[in-house]
């Protein structure tokens, strides 16, 4: 019987960075798409001389698939959102044959957790484009009075 693992990761913050989206062309399967993006964390915690301290971290997130063009389509830097995936480490060694090594999360769900600034900014332009200006409004028609004002109606 083999013993069972367990790789969840889920982060929720600000988006730190411009997402940056790729289509990598594959030989075999066609295109893969991809969503590159940074999410800040922080935690706040007391010090040793009482003052509240704070400091962040920046989780690398990296979405495949149809996902990514949607999410491209959608987030943007200062976006609040929640990402579930896993941890996933890449190594590697750069052209100079250094060791190099990434930590990031494969996001298989992400979730605005306030209406994106790119959508926001769609429907306030849609709402200036509906607005009229008041020189474009005309007045409306005031009806004849055939009865003097001093007189009830009745």
């Amino acid at each position: 019987m083999h013993a069972r693992s367990f790789n969840l990761a889920v982060v929720a913050g600000r988006i730190s960075t411009e997402p940056e989206y790729k289509t990598l062309g594959r030989k075999v399967k066609g295109e893969t798409q991809l969503i590159r993006f940074c999410i800040a964390t922080n935690v706040i915690y007391p010090a040793a001389d009482g003052t509240m301290k704070e400091t962040g971290t920046f989780h690398r997130i990296v979405v495949f698939g149809g996902r990514a063009k949607w999410l491209m389509e959608k987030m943007s830097k200062g976006d609040l959102v929640l990402v579930k995936g896993r941890i996933d480490i890449n190594s590697w060694k750069d052209p100079e044959g250094n060791p190099r090594r990434i930590v990031q999360i494969l996001g298989e769900d992400v979730i605005f957790l306030e209406k994106p600034k790119k959508v926001r900014e769609k429907e306030d332009a849609a709402k200036a484009d509906a607005v009229t200006t008041p020189s474009e409004v005309e007045p409306p028609d005031t009806p004849e009075k055939d009865e003097p004002e001093d007189e009830a109606p009745f």
